[in-house]
């Protein structure tokens, strides 16, 4: 199970991890109060939707006046993620993936995925046979994930209804701010995208992702060896 980070900087309530670690046992009680009653409600605290983006330059040697030299680091209320991990121990069952699906998921990733696409064409390639590959580009894509779309693939997934209901609530109050140095822009609204800075966001987007998976396995469209797609 996924736990607090320690060492990361504090969200825009001015919390991190360790005040919650070194805080009295009494906050605990609280904070399952608080998490039941949202469960019930359906409706998260306002505050949970406030976030602050600090834009980090990713190649120091490059133009720092190209706007994609930058990519942004989203600040979000430490409750809400301790939150959100409840959520994922609930829906733990609901949110796994297909074995093809090699983002964000612990100890594999892209080196993974292209030993086995370079494995498949190796396979039939050595056999005599072509091996025909179509790339879609997905950049940007977890800034531009369709929250109705999102909510469906949930559904479709098994999450249930309540924390579905609980996300919906939520993803309708996400409000950002950019900080800059010193300074903190005006806060503007989200409407597409999963949560920036959130411990739920990558299970989500992966959920949202495997539905393509599912449909090439379906279709059939894809490369075998022996019965394994």
């Amino acid at each position: 199970m996924q736990k607090l980070n320690l060492g990361k900087a504090r969200g825009p309530d001015d919390l991190c991890a360790e005040h919650l670690l070194y805080s009295h046992p009494i906050l605990f009680k609280h904070l399952q109060v608080l998490f039941k009653l949202i469960l019930c409600h359906r409706y998260v605290p306002n505050s949970f939707g406030i976030g602050v983006t600090v834009p980090l330059i990713k190649d120091k040697t490059g133009n720092v006046n190209d706007v994609s030299n930058y990519r942004g680091i989203t600040l979000s209320p430490v409750i809400s993620k301790l939150f959100e991990l409840m959520i994922m121990s609930l829906c733990n069952d609901s949110l796994q993936t297909d074995s093809l699906q090699f983002g964000f998921k612990d100890k594999i990733g892209t080196a993974d995925a292209i030993f086995i696409m370079k494995s498949a064409i190796n396979h039939f390639t050595d056999r005599g046979s072509s091996v025909y590959i179509a790339s879609l580009d997905i950049r940007k894509a977890f800034d531009k994930v369709s929250h109705f779309k999102m909510y469906k693939s949930l559904l479709d997934a098994g999450v249930t209804i309540i924390i579905v209901d609980v996300l919906c609530n939520w993803y309708n109050k996400l409000h950002y701010a950019v900080r800059w140095n010193n300074a903190l822009s005006a806060q503007f609204s989200v409407f597409s995208g999963v949560r920036q800075g959130s411990c739920l966001s990558p299970a989500i987007f992966n959920v949202f992702m495997n539905v393509f998976i599912k449909q090439l396995k379906q279709l059939g469209a894809g490369c075998y060896v022996s019965s394994l797609f």
